[in-house]
């Protein structure tokens, strides 16, 4: 509907205009379609709402958000408004709740179902590391940084 459709620009406006708390606060609690959804978990990441971006993501079903939250199961991810983007920012979620491994899922699936994402694969990428060896001891860029140090490339080793 014609309503519908100004109320996602509206949104989509609001969120790049920064006013994050204006979006949520319009968009709760209402019957949403997937694509407001998606506006109103990004809202919320960015206000580090989890639990509420979450329940966003996984189109407002509580039973899904249950098995995910508490069980981590995988099924609920066939359920994620806006597909491989909707899967990222539940990745962004799941990190934000300290739930290493549920980010390290949601990152998979999004990279199969987009394998052109690039923040996701950095995201994978960096996730494996930690889960790896359990307590990085550096950020992602520090990382790179020291990989791909001009001085160690160089070196003939």
């Amino acid at each position: 509907s014609p309503a519908a459709v100004a109320l996602e620009l509206w949104a989509d406006t609001l969120l790049r205009a920064g006013e994050y708390e204006q979006v949520r606060w319009q968009l709760r609690g209402k019957n949403l379609s997937p694509r407001l959804q998606y506006l109103l978990a990004v809202a919320c990441i960015k206000l580090e709402q989890f639990q509420e971006a979450q329940v966003a993501l996984l189109g407002g079903d509580l039973d899904l958000v249950e098995l995910w939250s508490s069980h981590g199961h995988l099924s609920s991810l066939d359920h994620v408004v806006e597909g491989a983007a909707g899967l990222y920012q539940l990745g962004q979620v799941a990190e934000g709740l300290r739930k290493r491994e549920q980010a390290y899922e949601c990152y998979a699936k999004c990279l199969k179902l987009c394998p052109f994402m690039w923040c996701a694969f950095e995201r994978l990428s960096w996730l494996s590391l930690c889960l790896r060896n359990k307590a990085p001891s550096q950020n992602p860029r520090e990382f790179a940084a020291g990989v791909f140090e001009h001085d160690r490339l160089m070196k003939n080793d």
